[in-house]
């Protein structure tokens, strides 16, 4: 038996310990479709891809009629199998491995020039912009009657937040490698690339574990989608409730670049200095129940 402690989600739509718990919302409330369920990870994957009209979207539709599935099921499903959004690893049309993302950085953002725009447009922004258009179209395929739509809104909710709290995340961090560390700015966007990795790649584990479901319309089924789509949110939720830079995954990426990139040893200096404080105030969190503040969303 799979043993779920400590992936318990709890928010104001919900709380569920394990994903019997979830199917049980799922029958309880009738909740029509999973494909109206989506964390950060998968919108940014699926992002940007553009309008589909004439035979691509037909074809798109029937595939999807054939296994019982609506379009939304089919790309949140395919969103399941990638290692990570290439909006930000990959470059253009491109995929990424975790190990090459570790090595390399953001390729989909070569610096940090790039993503602040610096005289032109910002990829930041971009990708902002296609973020809340991609959130959008699925706002409007949930029908406020179905049991499942408040649970649904509050995850598209989330995932705004969730991208304000990392782009913040990125620009503090970068600027205090720079500014304090005295990084050189290649090296430090690097490593910022390493932390993005470990944000990402840490939902892994759950995503995995759906890319071979089958009938998304049994409540088993679409129960075990539902279950990884919250557990990608309980892990951004904690990154967000650590300020990202005292999660235990950050530090271990600063503790590996140092080794990896042989820091200078003033660097070296500056980032023990800031690790022990990290450690300091991450110990100082996981003495607290882990409770995302929802504001407006309760």
């Amino acid at each position: 038996v799979e043993n779920y402690k400590g992936d318990r989600f709890d928010c104001p739509k919900g709380s569920f310990g394990c994903p019997h718990e979830v199917e049980q919302h799922v029958i309880n409330n009738n909740v029509a479709s999973c494909g109206t369920h989506w964390d950060l990870f998968s919108v940014m994957v699926v992002m940007g891809k553009g309008a589909q009209s004439g035979k691509d979207l037909s074809d798109k539709k029937y595939a999807a009629s054939r296994v019982q599935l609506t379009v939304n099921e089919t790309d949140l499903k395919d969103a399941m199998t990638h290692c990570l959004p290439a909006c930000l690893f990959a470059k253009k049309g491109g995929t990424v491995s975790i190990l090459e993302a570790q090595k390399i950085g953001m390729q989909g953002c070569p610096s940090y020039a790039d993503w602040i725009g610096d005289g032109r447009e910002s990829y930041r922004d971009h990708l902002t912009d296609l973020l809340g258009d991609q959130i959008e179209s699925i706002r409007e395929t949930i029908d406020d009657g179905d049991g499942g739509s408040a649970l649904s809104t509050w995850c598209l909710d989330r995932v705004i937040l969730q991208w304000t709290g990392y782009m913040s995340f990125v620009e503090k961090f970068y600027t205090k490698l720079v500014n304090v560390a005295k990084f050189p700015s290649d090296r430090a966007w690097r490593l910022v690339g390493r932390c993005s990795t470990a944000i990402f790649s840490s939902m892994r584990p759950y995503r995995s574990k759906v890319t071979r479901l089958g009938d998304l319309g049994i409540a088993s089924q679409k129960a075990t989608m539902i279950w990884a789509v919250l557990q990608c949110h309980r892990i951004m939720e904690e990154f967000l409730l650590l300020k990202f830079e005292s999660h235990s995954a950050i530090i271990k990426e600063i503790s590996m670049f140092i080794l990896a990139e042989r820091v200078d040893p003033d660097d070296v200096t500056q980032l023990k200095a800031e690790i022990k404080r990290l450690k300091e105030a991450g110990e100082t969190q996981s003495h607290r129940t882990l409770e995302c503040s929802y504001g407006s969303f309760q």
